[in-house]
């Protein structure tokens, strides 16, 4: 969500003499480009029962600039004429981790896959929990499947990219 470095995450806490009681492993949604079509897209997404915190990244490799909390249910838009061209937002609205995609938007997968690798490696935590909770908020076409089978899924896919 925050756009942070996995190889950096455990070793800012190591080094703060800070221990990992557990990692709770989940995704949230990436929207790699900001525009009308992408929010269009995420309407679907919108709900009440959650708060969906969206961080903004402004250019390449720039700093994350901005945090946007909203509690109600349309997720947070911004005027397209006022923004930059080059915009990505990370969605705290958590996803199947088994699913690459949901739609036009891809998810924040990438930093979890790595920091799993980092758990194989070096173990920095004992206890992994897999989050489960939002399914029910899901738009209905990513919840097609039975919440058993979504979590064992989920599950499968832990395991198999710890085994990788």
């Amino acid at each position: 969500m925050e756009f942070e470095d996995p190889d950096e995450v455990p070793q800012w806490l190591r080094t703060a003499g800070i221990g990992i009681a557990k990692i709770q492993l989940s995704a949230g949604l990436r929207i790699p480009r900001v525009n009308r079509e992408a929010l269009a897209s995420l309407r679907p997404f919108a709900e009440s029962t959650y708060s969906h915190q969206v961080v903004e990244r402004r250019g390449v490799g720039a700093d994350p600039v901005m945090k946007i909390r909203h509690r109600r249910s349309t997720m947070p838009a911004m005027r397209q004429e006022q923004a930059p061209k080059k915009r990505e937002w990370r969605v705290h609205f958590h996803v199947p981790l088994f699913l690459d995609r949901l739609g036009p938007f891809e998810n924040t997968r990438p930093f979890l896959t790595r920091l799993l690798q980092l758990q194989f490696e070096c173990a920095p935590t004992a206890h992994l929990e897999i989050e489960t909770y939002t399914w029910g908020v899901l738009p209905e076409e990513y919840r097609e499947m039975s919440v058993v089978d979504a979590v064992t899924r989920e599950m499968q896919w832990v395991i198999g990219s710890l085994a990788q």
